[in-house]
């Protein structure tokens, strides 16, 4: 009886961000129409032909979703060549990585291992930015695999693009308490310098910032860091 009511908790607790939602959200049924006319009033600089110039300046090149491309436009501050340079930076990515990508159900095994051992929250959503938190919630090594964590950090994204539309900016919030060597070394086995590049130039927020709770002295060095509360603001935005 408890290890199925464990199993129940662990299910709500899985689906809990996708309860949480602003009063100007969309759902993850909402369709392109929709989306389109709620982007266009949120957005005045958003037009209907840079979005035509956009599908016709990709010519097929890459298969973008078309609520991806309000996304990156808004990303760009609605220049439409930093627009295209940073959709197929995303691609790419993706595609050197689909097993960060492969998974978009919250109840697959794979993924309810992850919530078991990893705690990962919205702490706010709406359509001036999100706010991401993230802590160890098992502290043992063995539990603690990276990719399926990321798999998870990028399904939230995925969820909050289609219900929130575009957003000026995201923070993401990690707690290193617990945080062990031995989960340092697993976090290599990534290419943290990959990654860091994916969010600077290629992911769908004006600005990012990356802040830290309980930061091991090792991670000073460490590429994935470079320092607390980075901004990348700057370097999104086209000169």
């Amino acid at each position: 009886m408890k290890k199925q009511l464990h199993n129940y908790l662990n299910i709500l607790i899985i689906l809990s961000f996708f309860l949480h939602k602003d009063t100007s959200s969309y759902t993850a049924s909402t369709d392109y129409n929709e989306f389109l006319i709620g982007e266009l009033k949120k957005h005045p600089n958003l037009n209907f032909e840079m979005i035509k110039q956009l599908k016709y300046l990709l010519n097929g090149e890459i298969e973008v979703k078309d609520k991806e491309i309000i996304m990156f436009l808004h990303s760009s501050y609605f220049d439409v060549a930093r627009a295209i340079e940073m959709l197929k930076a995303n691609y790419k990515y993706r595609e050197s990585h689909k097993n960060y990508f492969n998974d978009r159900n919250p109840t697959s095994e794979r993924m309810k291992t992850v919530i078991n051992n990893m705690h990962m929250s919205i702490l706010s959503a709406c359509s001036d930015g999100w706010h991401i938190y993230a802590q160890i919630r098992n502290t043992q090594v063995k539990n603690f695999e990276i990719k399926d964590i990321f798999c998870y950090f990028f399904m939230m994204i995925e969820y909050l693009i289609k219900t929130q539309g575009a957003v000026e900016s995201a923070v993401f919030t990690l707690n290193f308490k617990d945080f062990t060597i031995s989960h340092f070394y697993k976090l290599l086995k990534i290419d943290t310098k990959k990654l860091t590049i994916f969010l600077q130039v290629s992911i769908i927020f004006k600005r990012i910032k990356i802040s830290y709770v309980y930061q091991l002295p090792l991670f000073k060095t460490s590429i994935l860091n470079g320092k607390s509360n980075i901004s990348y603001d700057e370097k999104k935005k086209p000169v």
